[in-house]
């Protein structure tokens, strides 16, 4: 009986290692997902962003192999680098265009301080919440 017991959890510790492996579960697909993909902010220290009507929405896209971001913060192009680890997450030198957008100065001003206190993240399906000390200070949606 033994023996059976020790199989069962050898087969049980196999499935779950090759789950995370192979992409379909676990913190390998989680940061599969995390990378590459438009992310579109939606909120902004737990308030829906207002957009005026035809208003391009803000968003943030990372590349691991350049460990760089892009992205929209409103008005002008964005641009930086990224440090990531675990769960911790920073945006170091960020940087933009520099056009003037009275309608949208404001907006991107509150994203650009948001990435800028960013120091936390987590991963929950579609959407990318960006912590500072425990408090959302962003949340974003994967773009469909």
């Amino acid at each position: 009986m033994k023996r059976h017991g020790f199989a069962v959890l050898a087969l049980a510790v196999l499935f779950n290692s090759n789950k995370c492996a192979d992409g379909k579960g676990g913190v390998a697909s989680e940061m599969t997902s995390l990378y590459g993909t438009r992310w579109l902010v939606t909120a902004l220290d737990g308030q829906a962003i207002p957009l005026a009507e035809g208003a391009e929405q803000p968003w943030l896209q990372m590349d691991p192999d350049k460990r760089s971001i892009s992205g929209f913060g409103g008005c002008n192009s964005l641009m930086g680098g990224f440090e990531h680890e675990g769960s911790t997450i920073r945006f170091p030198n960020l940087g933009s265009t520099k056009m003037y957008c009275p309608t949208s100065a404001e907006l991107e001003g509150k994203v650009l301080t948001a990435l800028r206190n960013t120091d936390a993240f987590k991963l929950d399906g579609e959407v990318l919440h960006l912590l500072h000390a425990g408090k959302e200070v962003a949340a974003l949606n994967k773009a469909k």
